[in-house]
């Protein structure tokens, strides 16, 4: 298919590819009052041959409930100029997707859907620079 943007408006960053690399689900237990949910987030690229990839991780700890790791892999066409300039966006791009997969998997019975918040991307990225 092909799609013709008026203005010239196209991204100098284009998905080429999303999928869920890996997601992991352990049941601790049905919930006993209110349960209390950490979250950690985990970001990795790599750039060859004018693609991008992106891996973002969410590791979900609901105590005394259950444990959910899931992985993205985002891989994204741009040229080698623009990487450090637009990594945040692709990050960007891909967060509701991991939002979503992480609401999916958590709405089973006993256990609540969670909803991640949304982030700072920026702020995610400088964290993971350290």
């Amino acid at each position: 298919m092909s799609i013709n943007l008026e203005h010239n408006i196209k991204s100098d960053l284009q998905l080429q590819t999303l999928y869920v690399d890996s997601y992991n689900f352990n049941f601790l237990g049905s919930p006993k009052g209110e349960i209390e949910v950490n979250v950690k987030f985990n970001v990795e690229d790599t750039f060859a041959d004018d693609i991008l990839t992106i891996s973002l991780s969410s590791y979900i700890m609901a105590r005394d409930s259950f444990d959910l790791n899931v992985t993205l892999v985002g891989q994204f066409v741009l040229d080698a100029g623009m990487v450090d300039k637009l990594k945040a966006n692709a990050v960007a791009v891909m967060f509701p997707y991991l939002r979503s997969q992480v609401t999916l998997l958590t709405t089973q019975p006993n256990i609540l859907p969670i909803v991640l918040p949304t982030i700072n991307i920026n702020k995610l990225l400088q964290y993971h620079r350290k």
